[in-house]
């Protein structure tokens, strides 16, 4: 059985620190993208709550006119 020589085993070894320190990264920025999207949802639902009901005003409002101007 060969032995490696001193010089590539401490190549590995900086290698896999170097994938580490990538992974560690990746890890922290999956996270950040997590609550992002946790964020945009929260206001994806606002957005879509306040609209409905601004249109819903604006229909009833709306019918409620015609049917002053109709005498009903």
């Amino acid at each position: 059985m060969r032995k490696r020589p001193p010089e590539k085993s401490e190549d590995m070894r900086a290698v896999l620190l170097a994938l580490r320190d990538i992974t560690e990264k990746l890890d922290a920025i999956d996270a950040r993208l997590d609550a992002m999207d946790d964020e945009g949802i929260k206001r994806g639902t606002v957005a879509g709550t306040l609209s409905g009901a601004v249109s819903g005003a604006m229909v009833a409002v709306g019918m409620a006119l015609v049917r002053a101007t109709a005498g009903g």
